[in-house]
């Protein structure tokens, strides 16, 4: 059945390789070869499916941000290597498991998100402060 889903899926997304067939299309379709409801068992061909190659491209770019953030700061952080493997682990398991629908998926990519933001925040307000003693100090060698 896993097999079939993925089969089916890359018949559909040879149907229509740039844009896909829409989101729902196989779901709505699955009763025929199926006789149920039932999701694509991989997370990057449901994409390719229903989102084609332009949606394909959208994901990874997502992917690409996050570890791209993560990795400036990895040899400081050690936190960052263990997020990055896990993304590498979600991606592996992505393959042969529709994983969007895994709520651990999301609270992991939050958590990966606001790890990413944190440290550019951290250091946004560091420069603040510093320009900001730096103006204190030359009012006061003014007057």
């Amino acid at each position: 059945e896993r097999l079939k889903t993925i089969l089916i899926g890359l018949q559909m997304w040879r149907e229509s390789i740039f844009l896909g067939n829409g989101l729902g299309v196989f779901l709505a379709k699955s009763p025929e070869s199926f006789n149920k409801y039932i999701v694509i068992h991989s997370t990057p061909i449901w994409i390719l499916a229903e989102f084609g190659i332009l949606g394909f491209t959208l994901l990874i770019g997502e992917a690409y941000y996050i570890i791209h953030k993560l990795y400036k700061d990895i040899f400081n952080d050690y936190t960052n290597k263990i997020l990055i493997m896990n993304i590498c682990t979600f991606c592996i398991f992505s393959a042969v498991h529709e994983i969007f629908y895994q709520r651990i998926f999301w609270l992991f990519l939050g958590l990966c998100l606001s790890k990413s933001n944190l440290r550019e925040s951290n250091l946004s307000s560091n420069q603040n402060t510093k320009k900001d003693i730096n103006l204190l100090l030359q009012s006061k060698k003014t007057k």
